[in-house]
């Protein structure tokens, strides 16, 4: 019996970036399928998972050629569990938030759902203290990209 603890449909939020343990990021979300995952985190508090684009656009594009007429994406199999920290919608249509990671997960099933959004079972990674003491420390995206490379 694994000591992992697994959480059943997070929603995923793939992006073009990594989003490391203790690191916050600012996001401009306009697309329908996020206005409604941020806003239902916020009002739940709520994880939703960040995770790393290996193919395809973060906005969502047609693709005529594709078997369901929308563009692939394709994301990595270990993101970040991420809480909305701050939320301001200064216009209809337009969120802007500032979350913040938490624990690493590993995607153990994934599925898109009919609008567009996907959702994983996860199972929760053991934290790395060394990394995440020096990740969580370096305030410039460079140092922290020089630090996540000496970990790989």
């Amino acid at each position: 019996m694994s000591d992992l603890l697994t959480l059943q449909s997070l929603p995923l939020f793939p992006l073009n970036t990594v989003l490391f343990p203790g690191g916050s990021l600012q996001l401009q979300i306009f697309e329908v399928r996020y206005l409604d995952l941020i806003s239902r985190c916020d009002d739940t508090g709520a994880p939703f998972g960040i995770v790393a684009l290996t193919k395809g656009e973060e906005v969502r594009r047609p693709d005529p050629q594709a078997h369901d007429g929308v563009a692939d994406e394709v994301f990595a199999d270990v993101g970040t569990l991420t809480t909305v920290s701050t939320l301001s919608a200064p216009q209809a249509g337009l969120l802007l938030v500032r979350c913040t990671a938490g624990e690493r997960f590993r995607i153990t099933r994934r599925e898109r759902l009919k609008h567009g959004l996907w959702v994983a079972d996860v199972e929760l990674l053991p934290a790395d203290q060394a990394q995440h003491r020096g990740l969580a420390a370096a305030r410039d995206p460079h140092e922290r990209r020089d630090l996540a490379a000496r970990h790989r």
